[in-house]
């Protein structure tokens, strides 16, 4: 899965995030997977990430949930299971560091798909003693980019792979900033929360928007 590739921005702000996915292979190791969903969750919250998303397939009757949202670990961990998908985002590589040799040592037999900058990625694998199997790179944007919203808005909603951060919204939230009718960090978190699966980043969005609204 690669939606969480398609992040744009100053390479200074993209290297502050780091994007960790597990989802079970339908038919290859779903079977059983749901202990594994937690450990991966639990081992994950240890080292305080920004944000953390969990979608279940269509057969669970949860609804997405995501400490965005304020829903606790426990929660999440609740209504997980078989082939749940979950997203955790963290700001700081030595964390991502410790994620990964955690990992590697649980060896709970799910890839995990870590996305960022690729030189930042590599040293975080390295140094865990990991060496990545696959790796995937977005090209850019194709297609009738006249219709995309500028580079600074673009650098927000492309936080949210799935589409679902309005550059709409965000605009207008940045005016809101201007005014003082609202807070950076208050909009980060009215943003995050449309999206679903926790690739958002509302401390890599707080900076982006309060860059925005300082500027004439």
């Amino acid at each position: 899965m690669t939606h969480t590739l398609h992040r744009v921005g100053k390479r200074d702000s993209l290297e502050k995030e780091f994007l960790l996915y597990m989802v079970p292979s339908r038919g290859i190791n779903t079977k059983g997977s749901t202990s594994k969903i937690k450990k991966f969750i639990e081992i994950c919250e240890k080292y305080d990430p920004i944000n953390i998303g969990c979608l279940y397939p269509s057969s669970a009757k949860a609804k997405p949930r995501g400490s965005i949202r304020n829903d606790s670990i426990q929660e999440l961990k609740a209504d997980v299971v078989d082939r749940t998908e979950t997203i955790v985002t963290f700001s700081d590589k030595n964390k991502v560091t410790k994620v990964l040799n955690d990992l590697r040592e649980a060896n709970l037999g799910i890839s995990v798909v870590v996305s960022g900058v690729f030189d930042r990625v590599f040293e975080c694998c390295k140094t865990a003693g990991l060496t990545p199997h696959t790796v995937n790179m977005a090209l850019g944007i194709k297609g009738k980019t006249d219709r995309i919203p500028d580079d600074k808005i673009l650098d927000i909603v492309t936080m949210c792979g799935h589409g679902l951060v309005s550059p709409y919204l965000t605009q207008d939230l940045i005016e809101k900033v201007k005014k003082g009718k609202t807070t950076s960090e208050e909009a980060a978190i009215i943003l995050g929360r449309n999206c679903v699966c926790g690739a958002f980043n509302p401390a890599r969005a707080v900076d982006l928007i309060r860059e925005m609204a300082d500027s004439p």
